[in-house]
């Protein structure tokens, strides 16, 4: 809604509830959008979206494990794209939240029984030994 009683009168715009786009970095916004268009470039437009009905929730979750464990391991690129590991595993994010808001995609994500903050805790513990575990092996290699 614009309201002006003169031309020197501030502009009242009610949009204080939407979505501020501009405050995603353009930079990672544009590593990502390399990604799509390489998808597109070897998979066809959309076809993440078209076929969804033949995509793994647990798949693309585990792709972008990898990405992010490359990452970890100081691997920035890709091998086979050249484009940076954080960009597909956030492919593989965003991926995952349209599927879940769209109900889309095969839903295999593995039942917990154990309540939330257990298994948070456990899975913590295991994020850090796994990753003490990399550092080490990275300066065993270095060296």
């Amino acid at each position: 809604m614009t309201t002006a009683k003169s031309s020197d009168a501030p502009i009242l715009k009610y949009d204080m509830d939407k979505p501020e786009y501009g405050l995603i970095s353009p930079v990672a916004l544009e590593e990502l959008a390399k990604i799509y268009t390489m998808g597109k470039q070897k998979y066809g437009k959309d076809n993440w979206s078209i076929h969804h009905d033949k995509f793994s929730k647990m798949r693309i979750f585990n792709a972008c494990m990898r990405h992010l464990m490359a990452w970890l391991m100081g691997e920035t690129r890709d091998p086979e794209s050249g484009l940076h590991h954080l960009a597909h595993a956030s492919w593989n994010c965003f991926t995952l939240i349209h599927f879940d808001i769209q109900k889309m995609g095969i839903e295999d994500r593995p039942e917990i029984k154990t309540t939330i903050p257990d298994h948070k805790s456990a899975f913590m513990d295991k994020c850090r030994k796994v990753k003490d575990f990399l550092k080490s092996l990275r300066d065993e290699l270095l060296l």
